[in-house]
């Protein structure tokens, strides 16, 4: 069974991860979905641990749908970890090179 809770997720290895990761804004007192532009783009990162340079995977998000999916094979690559979490990280890319690291959290694998 996966399991979110804010920014920590738990998912058995093996199982296909869909998440939502919408970006929403306020504006005059009110949060509102932020509309993505051509060339703005939304990349998921994941590393084993937060202090790592480089990452073990790294997959863009659609603009269109704004849904993170790991596949079944990409989570049953990974090394349970009911302990030591992996380390991920949402960031939007603007198409002018503007970067917003917006998303940091937990990631368990299971098995």
């Amino acid at each position: 069974m996966i399991k979110v809770d804010g920014y920590q997720i738990t998912i058995p290895a093996g199982d296909t991860l869909r998440i939502d990761v919408g970006i929403r804004v306020k504006v005059e007192g009110k949060y509102v979905d932020y509309e993505l532009s051509e060339g703005d783009r939304l990349q998921f990162t994941l590393k084993e641990d937060v202090t790592d340079d480089l990452p073990i995977l790294t997959k863009s998000i659609s603009i269109d749908t704004k849904i993170l999916e790991l596949s079944s094979q990409e989570t049953s690559s990974l090394e349970p970890r009911r302990k030591q979490p992996y380390a991920y990280d949402i960031k939007f890319i603007a198409a002018d090179g503007t970067v917003d690291t917006f998303i940091k959290g937990k990631l368990y694998i299971i098995d």
